[in-house]
């Protein structure tokens, strides 16, 4: 990963975290992939949010969002079969019907136009207040390369969770 983008991607997401901490404002919404039934975030190393294909109906989606969470509609992913697929969208008022955007693709829809690095978390054990930032803690990280929406290489990384505050079942 470029080292300028990955600092660009903390700086934008340290942003948006901590003044939605210190504001109470709504924090952004994410992409979520699912990966052997545990869903967590999923972030392109370029920066911010996961691809979707740019349709009339997508950014009316976008344009009609009334909520101080911004980023919607954003990506239900799922990892199946060394492929990954996207289930659904979701916004502030919950969960969108991916027809209701896509009506031309498959349900699920297999995510062909997904390249490049990922990562993902998965496994969500605690949050914790740090600084003023709230910060969560997930037993996984997954490094993915994908190739027109073919996981080609994933790596996995266990997490030290002694930053949690409550107990943890190991």
């Amino acid at each position: 990963m470029n080292r300028f983008h990955h600092l660009l991607r903390i700086l934008v997401i340290g942003l948006f975290l901590g003044a939605s901490a210190i504001c109470s404002a709504t924090e952004p919404l994410v992409d979520l992939l699912t990966v052997d039934g545990q869903q967590g975030p999923f972030f392109p190393d370029k920066c911010c949010w996961v691809d979707l294909p740019r349709t009339e109906r997508l950014r009316a989606a976008k344009m009609a969002e009334m909520c101080s969470a911004i980023g919607g509609p954003v990506g239900n992913f799922r990892l199946a079969d060394g492929k990954i697929w996207l289930d659904g969208l979701r916004r502030c008022g919950g969960n969108m019907p991916l027809e209701e955007v896509y009506p031309e693709l498959d349900q699920p829809a297999f995510a062909s136009w997904l390249n490049g690095m990922f990562t993902a978390k998965s496994g969500f054990v605690c949050h914790s207040r740090h600084n003023g930032f709230l910060e969560y803690f997930y037993r996984t990280t997954l490094r993915l390369r994908v190739e027109n929406g073919v996981v080609t290489n994933l790596q996995r990384q266990e997490n030290d969770l002694v930053a949690c505050r409550t107990d943890i079942e190991k």
